[in-house]
């Protein structure tokens, strides 16, 4: 049985031109995005290290209130 093809054309070498020709805005449009996504690691390299700083600190305080806490408990 035939397979048909109907409505389906072959690229033309006129259409592959231009098709070339959007690769280059494609890689654009790539590297554009790319370069944000760089942008976005460095944020949330920044955002992981304020939030390691402040999980620090907290377990340093929250540490410190526990001492105080069984301190307490053995003075009564």
């Amino acid at each position: 049985m035939p397979i048909a093809n109907h409505g389906m054309r072959k690229p033309s070498s006129a259409s592959s031109d231009v098709k070339g020709g959007d690769k280059t805005s494609q890689q654009d449009k790539i590297m554009k995005i790319y370069s944000q996504v760089l942008e976005m690691i460095e944020i949330f390299e920044r955002i992981s290290a304020k939030l390691e700083t402040i999980e620090r600190g907290s377990k340093e305080r929250y540490d410190a209130l526990c001492a105080s806490a069984k301190e307490d408990r053995d003075v009564a």
